[in-house]
């Protein structure tokens, strides 16, 4: 191998090392733990005036309304009606679907605003403080008197 091919062939192996190491460096780092583990997280730093449960997608989906497509991932706990109070992580396919969800979450604020105000207007405080948060492709609702340790809570489970 002549000298100017072994110069040629060194600099394209650069440049091969160069866009390999780049594609590399977009990836997350971060964990992506499941939707059911940072609600349970979430859920264990909180304190709900309610007996909470677990919801079924079918329940998950109707509630938020949602298109079950956009979801990679989802865990809800709801409490018996008796108070407004869940906690809610939904992960979803694509980032650029994050907007989608907090919209379908707004939604869902609105219809718990008009259905707690004459039903159980004590409750209207935890609706109208709702905390919602997004990480990457999660987005968590929280629905609660006291929300204080969700975010710090949420934040490290990434």
């Amino acid at each position: 191998m002549n000298r100017e091919m072994k110069k040629w062939l060194a600099v394209g192996l650069a440049a091969i090392f160069c866009m390999g190491a780049a594609a590399c460096g977009g990836k997350s780092s971060g964990k992506q733990p499941a939707a059911a583990e940072v609600v349970k997280a979430v859920a264990a730093q909180m304190s709900f005036s309610d007996t909470m449960s677990e919801g079924e997608q079918s329940m998950f989906t109707a509630r938020y309304e949602i298109d079950a497509a956009l979801l990679e991932d989802q865990a809800l706990y709801v409490g018996t009606l008796a108070t407004a109070d869940e906690l809610m992580v939904m992960k979803l396919k694509d980032q650029k679907d994050v907007q989608a969800a907090k919209d379908a979450i707004s939604a869902h604020l609105e219809d718990q605003k008009f259905a707690f105000e004459t039903y159980i207007p004590e409750e209207m405080p935890k609706i109208e403080n709702a905390v919602v948060l997004t990480n990457g492709n999660y987005v968590l609702l929280a629905v609660a008197a006291d929300t204080s340790k969700v975010e710090e809570t949420f934040k490290a489970q990434f």
